[in-house]
């Protein structure tokens, strides 16, 4: 019985987690905080993330050029999608403060 609300809380924590994404960017599980982000010397930001709780840290490219959109939590999140290349590609990023 507690395992199950355990698993229930957490389910509830990550559905808040993702309660203000746009539908369009995430469909409800496909952004992640950043773990740790670059600037290239062209602007350009590396920002690397987790995609899952045992996997190692992954580089996701963002150019300088692409829209960014307020975080509603003070941190910097982005959202991806899985190319039909393999490859993950960028669908939106939010940034703390005006985008």
């Amino acid at each position: 019985m507690v395992l199950v609300g355990v698993l229930c809380f957490a389910q509830v924590v990550q559905t808040l987690a993702h309660s203000w994404y746009p539908a369009a960017c995430c469909s409800g599980q496909d952004c992640k905080p950043i773990r740790q982000l670059l600037v290239q010397p062209n602007g350009d930001w590396i920002l690397y993330i987790q995609l899952t709780e045992s996997s190692g840290l992954v580089p996701v490219m963002v150019p300088k050029d692409h829209p960014k959109q307020p975080s509603l939590d003070s941190h910097i999140h982005v959202c991806v999608g899985l190319g039909s290349d393999d490859k993950l590609f960028v669908r939106c990023v939010f940034v703390p403060g005006d985008a």
